[in-house]
């Protein structure tokens, strides 16, 4: 069991493979919804930060258990400013999922990669959730990457984070339906655009092309962090990117 957990692919298979085949039992569904839940949380925080980053102001954001939520927010009214934040809720779970996949081959830096994961949460919980259960939540999640860091073994701190990072990374390839859709239903039933359907009414090319250009952006970033990965956790075996270029040129 210690080598299959201390691969990199071995993990990233692991999540892979559970992330297609436990959402069809109510079991499996119950064992990936933190991860899920964590995942909807840095959608929202994608908006979030990035509609901070074009000069806007950020009212809160809502968590439901459905695994839904929304980011209530205003910034300045541009076509960039409209496709950037709609872009950047779509891309931070890989953004973040490639960013722990690469930290979690340190062995020095896994516990505090899982206690900046909980921080990050607990600080964005305090500045913008105002539900109940998202305040609940996202309490119970920086809580459970607090203890992770400070009571597991390095080899199940390296296998957790891994596992959440490959997860996150996943997270916007299997949700392909949203990705590839013009509406997307909120908790209350109502139908709104979906982010790639904002996109595309901010710029010209419709939804569907948003969608293959973001799955593609997933796709590299999940491939760029498990290289890196691999690089780290195992030099000796892992080819340096030049000779893996030159082999396919």
């Amino acid at each position: 069991m210690t080598p299959l957990l201390s691969s990199p692919l071995a993990v990233a298979g692991l999540a892979a493979l559970a992330s297609l085949l436990l959402p069809h039992s109510r079991v499996g569904r119950m064992l990936l919804y933190p991860f899920s839940l964590l995942s909807t949380w840095i959608h929202e925080c994608g908006h979030a930060v990035s509609t901070l980053l074009v000069g806007g102001r950020v009212h809160q954001i809502t968590l439901h258990a459905n695994l839904s939520g929304s980011a209530m927010s205003t910034r300045p009214d541009t076509a960039f400013n409209h496709a950037f934040t709609a872009a950047a809720g779509l891309l931070a779970p890989s953004l973040l999922g490639g960013t722990l996949i690469v930290l979690s081959a340190l062995p020095s830096t896994a516990p505090y990669a899982l206690f900046g994961v909980a921080t990050l949460l607990l600080l964005t919980g305090l500045l913008w959730v105002r539900t109940l259960f998202g305040l609940g939540a996202i309490t119970v999640l920086s809580g459970a990457s607090f203890a992770a860091g400070y009571a597991l073994s390095p080899l199940l701190q390296y296998a957790v984070l891994h596992f959440a990072g490959a997860r996150l990374a996943l997270e916007s390839l299997l949700d392909v339906r949203y990705m590839f859709s013009r509406t997307a239903t909120t908790a209350n039933g109502e139908s709104l655009p979906s982010d790639t359907e904002r996109i595309a009414r901010a710029l010209f090319p419709p939804y569907w092309f948003w969608g293959f250009l973001i799955a593609g952006a997933s796709i590299l970033i999940l491939i760029t962090s498990l290289y890196a990965a691999l690089r780290l956790h195992a030099p000796e075996v892992t080819p340096p990117l030049d000779d893996l270029v030159q082999s396919f040129v």
